[in-house]
């Protein structure tokens, strides 16, 4: 859908569908005013546009935690004025403002190396502009089109009214029930069920929501031919919530022979390449639920970034204690730590010496190779290129709640979400975070280390403290991170003849520098741990062709 409307003065604006859910009840009369404290009152997951009278212009911004996505461009619109573009979708921006489909370089290696494409600036097209977490365009008449930091507002009132850790956790459940009620509302709603705590978590509060007689539904992700390892097998968890939740699960599935075509159909419901098939799990999800009526699907992302759920949460708390000095406590912190690091012990163990000697940010600064591509034919396109610094106003001064805040820019998590919307708005659900909302992310904000990582090494201690007595005591001390578990290395075997094609067809791409494919086929199929670690890589490449092929990407 498009929308073709005119402010006060001489700009032009085409709106491509973006996503209202609220409205600025209450902002001020003064624009120069408007900004974080209208954002913090509204509830919910959402892209605005607000037309300010005062200024006779719109204020388009993103809710507090970022999770809906806007782009935009600049134009040529009727009679030689400027033209800005913008909606929910970077392909229907592209498309509105009648740009080619040529790729950004510095993102596009950057989307090589580590799969992340959310946080910055530019988007994976040239010419197409995303707005930042934390910023505002503004479309003021007599003026040029400018983005701006909103200075989001100090969250110390929360911090000093509830200074006990046991307020904390009662004021945290108390926020996500409403949450959850809120975003269910009256329609026809389930939730993306993983059998962890975060999607347990929305699961018991749908049924706080809703009543002990109502039904309640739950849809997972559960594959069984082939399998995934044992260890990441869901199914004992995703059944225990459900069972004690009185919910009919939903067991969903993606049919090996399903998997090319499913492929083919999301890469082009999707604006950007993914780096992990778990997205067709996703994708295959969502159909199910759509097809059978499903209105409203409710999410559980979040609690692993807000409240210290990470690998690198725990290596920063760990190591902040050793560099204070205070060894003790770090010793007792330990085998907990190690215990909940998803990564493994010793994996942990070099992430944390690594910061507590200065030295995590080297990896990120060297120019690392990635695996079959042509480092020098980067080095010659994008040397060039400046990159805008991705300051942020104000961030916060403790270094776990600055990371934290980082995250929610930049980190992989906030690139799956990108993912995630697309495959919601192919299936016509309404997808909806209620861990994401401003009163969640303040609260977060306003904890102490020690209740998002416990002196003992748990993470989400806080959540688990919030839930205690919802969930059955097995879930609440669950310390694996799976979500949904996909097969990418069978499933690469099992469709060798495609994957080879596949392969061959790369070589289209003038960055691409592989391998000789029986050694690619060797190393798959020693079936190690770096056999899945190559798998998923793959899966990267053969997910890029498929996206410039849909979408006419050009690389020059």
């Amino acid at each position: 859908m498009a929308i073709t409307g005119r402010t006060p003065g001489s700009t032009q604006v085409w709106i491509t569908g973006y996503l209202v859910e609220d409205t600025l009840s209450g902002a001020r009369e003064d624009g120069t005013q408007w900004g974080a404290d209208q954002l913090a009152r509204l509830a919910g997951n959402f892209c605005l546009a607000a037309y300010d009278p005062q200024l006779r212009g719109l204020r388009i911004a993103r809710d507090l935690a970022g999770t809906q996505p806007l782009y935009y461009a600049v134009a040529d619109a009727p009679g030689g004025k400027q033209g800005i573009v913008f909606g929910s979708s970077a392909t229907e921006v592209l498309h509105a403002a009648a740009f080619p489909a040529k790729a950004h370089l510095r993102q596009l290696q950057r989307y090589l190396a580590s799969g992340a494409l959310a946080g910055e600036p530019d988007s994976l097209y040239q010419g197409v502009r995303a707005l930042r977490r934390h910023y505002c365009l503004e479309l003021l008449a007599g003026t040029p089109m400018r983005t701006r930091q909103v200075a989001y507002p100090d969250d110390g009132v929360v911090s000093g009214a509830l200074e006990d850790a046991a307020e904390r956790a009662q004021e945290l459940r108390r926020l996500l029930l409403a949450s959850i009620a809120a975003s269910a509302g009256t329609g026809n709603a389930a939730v993306a069920l993983s059998g962890g705590i975060d999607s347990s978590g929305i699961l018991t509060g749908l049924r706080q929501a809703r009543g002990a007689s109502e039904p309640l539904h739950a849809y997972s992700y559960l594959q069984r031919v082939p399998q995934p390892p044992p260890a990441w097998d869901e199914r004992p968890w995703a059944r225990l919530a459900a069972a004690h939740l009185n919910a009919h699960l939903h067991e969903v599935e993606l049919e090996v022979g399903e998997v090319p075509a499913m492929l083919s159909s999301v890469v082009a419901a999707q604006d950007f390449p993914f780096s992990s098939p778990v997205v067709l799990a996703q994708a295959k999800l969502f159909q199910v639920a759509a097809s059978d009526g499903v209105e409203i699907m409710l999410s559980g992302h979040g609690p692993d970034l807000l409240f210290g759920g990470g690998d690198s949460h725990l290596a920063l708390r760990l190591s902040g204690l050793i560099r204070t000095g205070r060894v003790l406590a770090a010793a007792r912190m330990l085998p907990g730590a190690a215990a909940h690091a998803a990564s493994g012990t010793s994996r942990f163990l070099a992430a944390t010496l690594a910061r507590v000697l200065g030295l995590e940010g080297l990896a990120r600064k060297r120019n690392n190779p990635i695996e079959w591509a042509s480092m020098p034919w980067f080095r010659e396109r994008v040397a060039g290129e400046t990159e805008e610094p991705a300051t942020d106003c104000a961030p916060p001064r403790e270094p776990l709640h600055a990371l934290i805040h980082q995250q929610l820019g930049d980190s992989l998590g906030s690139t799956s979400l990108l993912h995630e919307q697309g495959n919601a708005r192919f299936c016509a659900l309404d997808n909806r975070l209620p861990y994401l909302v401003a009163t969640i992310v303040q609260l977060s904000r306003s904890c102490r280390p020690e209740d998002l990582v416990s002196d003992r090494g748990q993470t989400k201690h806080l959540l688990r403290r919030a839930l205690a007595g919802l969930l059955p005591e097995a879930t609440l001390q669950r310390r694996s991170r799976i979500g949904f578990a996909v097969p990418v290395l069978p499933w690469l075997l099992q469709h060798r003849p495609w994957v080879e094609g596949r392969y061959r067809d790369l070589g289209s791409l003038p960055f691409f520098r592989g391998a000789p494919a029986h050694r690619l086929w060797q190393r798959l199929e020693s079936g190690s741990p770096m056999a899945w670690s190559l798998a998923y890589r793959l899966w990267r490449w053969i997910v890029l062709l498929e996206w410039a092929r849909r979408h006419n990407v050009r690389f020059d």
